[in-house]
């Protein structure tokens, strides 16, 4: 069964792997560190970090909000 909890600062090496395809481009966008920065600042009242994870494997990440700039929607 699929597992959803709180992404951790642990879970970076997991999710690098995932994020390895385009990771040039994102680090080049957004600095070297944009997966644990991502990971320690999205975790307040507002912001929530995820990761989906199966037998202890991590699967996906996901970086949640509740503010939402509806203009640029």
């Amino acid at each position: 069964m699929v597992e959803i909890r709180r992404a951790y600062q642990e879970d970076h090496d997991d999710l690098s792997i995932i994020f390895e395809a385009n990771s040039q481009e994102i680090k080049d966008t957004y600095g070297e560190f944009f997966l644990a920065e991502l990971i320690k600042k999205c975790q307040d009242d507002n912001n929530k970090a995820l990761v989906a994870q199966y037998k202890e494997k991590v699967l996906g990440f996901i970086s949640i909000s509740n503010e939402i700039d509806l203009s640029v929607l």
